[in-house]
């Protein structure tokens, strides 16, 4: 990710820092957070600060120019540790993402059985959360639900409102419904190819600036003719 590409204000240490204390964590908090960075930092698409806190205290990783509803991407319960988002992500509001189940093959399922903060067990015995990537230029649609049996959401894909999305979705993949199944692909597999080679996502907005009429055209059958795949004619 290139410096550039990012945003910080100069308030940005002293956020960091102040973040670590369970005030700073609070709704209330997150919001007035959000308007810093609005204001200051490009908002979620480019705030620097944002991407710092989300690594520090969550472990999830967050792309250049990615951006969703800030109290739910700082929100560990929503977004747990070991989700890594690629850049030009776009997430709604209410996604959750699952990376560990109850354990349905015991007698119970219940915590007290499992989570040693409950006083009857002396460590966790569940087994390790699974980890979670998603996709540069991926969609995530309203409300989205990602369950454990999902450790990849392709580049490009997308995931309609309200999924319940169960397993890996590939690259370019429209998924929808409960559980998600696939819709149809944005792409023909040839085109898919194509513009998995381009890999245009690591262009930074100011060098994609020159393309943005071709941003704004539908990738058909002839993709060469678009100038950001000329390069793979």
């Amino acid at each position: 990710m290139m410096e550039s590409e990012l945003k910080a204000s100069l308030l940005s240490p002293l956020l960091i820092k102040a973040y670590r204390y369970p005030l700073m964590q609070k709704q209330p908090m997150q919001q007035l957070l959000k308007v810093i960075f609005l204001l200051t930092e490009g908002g979620c698409y480019r705030s620097a600060t944002l991407r710092k806190i989300l690594k520090t205290y969550n472990n999830v990783e967050l792309g250049a120019y990615s951006y969703g509803f800030i109290p739910d991407l700082m929100n560990p319960f929503i977004f747990p540790a070991g989700v890594t988002i690629g850049r030009y992500v776009s997430i709604a509001q209410n996604v959750c993402v699952f990376l560990q189940n109850h354990p349905i093959e015991r007698l119970s399922t219940h915590p007290y059985f499992y989570a040693p903060s409950l006083g009857y067990v002396q460590e966790n015995t569940l087994p390790p959360s699974t980890s979670l990537e998603i996709g540069h230029d991926a969609w995530i649609g309203h409300g989205a639900l990602i369950t454990p049996g999902c450790n990849r959401i392709g580049i490009g894909a997308v995931v309609g409102a309200g999924a319940i999305v169960t397993k890996d979705v590939p690259d370019f993949a429209i998924v929808a419904g409960n559980p998600a199944k696939l819709i149809r692909k944005r792409f023909s597999d040839e085109v898919g190819e194509i513009i998995l080679k381009s890999k245009w996502w690591e262009k930074s907005i100011d060098e994609l600036k020159p393309y943005i009429k071709d941003m704004l055209l539908a990738v058909n059958e002839q993709p060469f003719q678009h100038s950001l795949l000329l390069s793979q004619a």
